[in-house]
């Protein structure tokens, strides 16, 4: 008689009362529930879910079930579970994974301008294990495809093996995107004959921050266009990128430029307290060791490039030069390593030897060269 129906569920008359469990204490079982924390995402927690994604681009909903969601409506995703794209376990991508798709592998979820994803997405930590795509010489590749007002964050990508004509990890086009904290671990990427980039092949007036990619990057296309390759961004317009770093080879093939972080940049490009650790192997026109070539304003401030270079075009350690006007470029405290690159001047960014970079354990450390990282963040870089 006192018992509580909301806390109770009585089912039938052959049942014994069960409880009812409502984490966000909605209203709504967790059960039914799509949004258990109240937070507005929707709890993704199988490959199949995340497959849904793609029938509600907004995040709205899932398989058309909104239910538990806030009053305001739900805007995105959120992972509660690591997802691992080798469904049967074998170690390698083969017919028998639930993804497999004749070869082609995972589908990219948004793909075209009128069909873009707009959710937000949130890994809490989560990983996408050994995402498999072949785009051929076509078709884009990335497990978003054109993602424009929304945030992905808080994502690991490990082992991806992606290839494609627009080819990168997350997205092959951002417009008006923040991507942050997210890590991409042992990617390998194969350019058919368009952009590629670790993160997005594309970004335009969009921000990534706190990101890390580790990856080997190549080019399949040997009839060379003005494309980027970049270690984060293949080409970009308007676009700022903080603490963020980049591991691994690049080769741009005959494609026109190659750059650490950002291939080939056509408007506004600000990067801060960001690494590149590796090697821009080639590019037929421009390579650089954290851009390749940008044509507008570019800002670089408190950066890093220890690697080497090559290419039969234009080879700058730093990058960047536009092949206009060269007040348009602002560098402050940003260096490359002469004796890895074997490049000892430049017309941007400041070479030191390996010791002078390596000599300092704190910023101004006046037991070296205390005017190299004056002004660089102890919180942002460990000195070691």
């Amino acid at each position: 008689a006192d018992w509580d129906a909301t806390v109770w569920d009585f089912g039938t008359s052959t049942d014994y009362p069960v409880l009812i469990h409502d984490s966000d204490n909605d209203g709504y079982s967790n059960e039914v529930d799509v949004d258990d924390d109240n937070n507005g995402l929707i709890e993704i927690s199988t490959l199949q879910q995340l497959d849904l994604m793609r029938y509600d681009l907004a995040g709205t909903s899932i398989n058309g079930d909104s239910t538990g969601c806030p009053a305001t409506g739900c805007n995105g995703y959120e992972l509660v579970n690591d997802l691992n794209f080798d469904t049967n376990g074998n170690g390698i991508a083969d017919a028998g994974d639930e993804f497999w798709n004749n070869g082609a592998g995972w589908e990219p979820i948004g793909v075209g301008y009128s069909d873009t994803f707009t959710a937000n997405l949130r890994g809490n930590g989560h990983s996408l294990n050994n995402l498999w795509m072949d785009g051929g010489g076509y078709d884009d590749a990335s497990l978003l495809g054109y993602i424009s007002n929304n945030s992905v964050s808080e994502l690991i990508f490990n082992s991806p093996v992606i290839s494609g004509a627009n080819v990168a990890v997350i997205a092959f086009d951002a417009y008006y995107s923040e991507i942050s904290d997210v890590s991409v671990n042992n990617a390998v990427i194969i350019e058919n004959g368009g952009h590629a980039g670790g993160i997005a092949s594309v970004a335009e007036n969009s921000s990534i921050s706190d990101v890390f990619v580790s990856s080997n990057m190549s080019s399949s296309s040997r009839d060379g266009g003005w494309v980027g390759h970049g270690g984060l961004v293949g080409y970009s317009s308007s676009l700022t990128i903080e603490r963020s770093e980049f591991q691994g080879e690049i080769d741009a093939g005959e494609n026109y430029f190659a750059g650490g972080l950002v291939g080939f940049s056509e408007g506004n490009l600000n990067i801060r307290n960001s690494l590149v650790v590796g090697d821009v192997l080639y590019s037929r026109l421009a390579t650089g060791g954290l851009v390749g070539a940008s044509w507008y304003i570019t800002e670089l401030e408190n950066s890093l490039f220890i690697g080497t270079l090559g290419g039969s075009g234009r080879i700058l350690p730093i990058g960047v030069g536009s092949g206009r006007s060269t007040d348009e470029v602002v560098i402050t405290q940003t260096y490359w390593d002469a004796d890895i690159a074997g490049i000892l001047t430049s017309e941007f960014g400041e070479a030191k030897t390996t010791s002078e970079l390596q000599c300092p354990t704190a910023p101004g450390d006046v037991s070296c060269d205390p005017t190299i990282f004056a002004d660089w963040d102890a919180t942002v870089w460990d000195f070691g």
